[in-house]
């Protein structure tokens, strides 16, 4: 799943087997305290109690990935980090 979004959404059901990450990626984003998972935008926790704002929601979505034993790629290479949309991830299974 290339995409911050939907790799997000992944990593919340626990289908990732590996997060691809952009060396350049930054950003914030929301954690949802009903559910845990981690969104892009504060719209996405609705039903779902007070969100809390993520700083770093790079830094949050890897811990979360070494939490649930997934591993973490860096991409370096520019031709291979050209091809991915902020976060990418090899699903375990569909």
């Amino acid at each position: 799943m290339n995409g911050s979004r939907p790799a997000l959404r992944a990593l919340a059901r626990g289908q990732v087997r590996t997060l691809l990450i952009r060396t350049d990626v930054t950003g914030s984003g929301y954690r949802c305290p009903d559910s845990g998972r981690l969104v892009l935008s504060a719209a996405e926790c609705r039903g779902e109690g007070t969100r809390q704002p993520v700083a770093n929601l790079v830094n949050e979505a890897i811990e979360e990935a070494l939490g649930q034993g997934v591993a973490v790629s860096v991409i370096h290479a520019p031709e291979l980090a050209a091809a991915i949309d902020g976060l990418v991830a090899e699903l375990r299974f569909r």
